[in-house]
């Protein structure tokens, strides 16, 4: 099995942080990001994670990854536009009902802003 060294040094852009990145020092709790992640693509910070719906399986549910300033091998997302801050009235943990419902409704105007 290779090293984490070894994939490093074959992989650098993997491990540089992107440009546009928006740092975790500058995250904004309770603030929703357009991200880039392994699973999510829009997502709330609770720090020093994002919480959002991730599909597996043709199933939707809440998922919480690391800001990428973590480091890896954990540290997957990485933020680059805020677009909006979480209303009061919603709790910000993977079980949430109001908090999965906010996060797909918001999704689906996005999405539909784009086309």
């Amino acid at each position: 099995m290779q090293s984490l060294e070894e994939f490093q040094s074959e992989n650098p852009e993997i491990f540089e942080p992107p440009t546009d990145m928006i740092p975790l020092g500058k995250c904004e709790y309770g603030g929703i990001y357009e991200v880039a992640s392994r699973n999510l693509w829009l997502a709330v910070f609770v720090g020093p994670g994002f919480i959002g719906v991730r599909e597996k399986f043709r199933e939707r549910y809440l998922f919480t990854e690391y800001h990428r300033d973590i480091g890896p091998p954990i540290g997957t997302v990485k933020p680059h536009l805020h677009v909006g801050v979480l209303p009061d009235g919603i709790e910000l943990h993977e079980r949430s009902e109001k908090l999965f419902l906010y996060l797909e409704e918001l999704e689906l105007e996005l999405q539909k802003a784009v086309i």
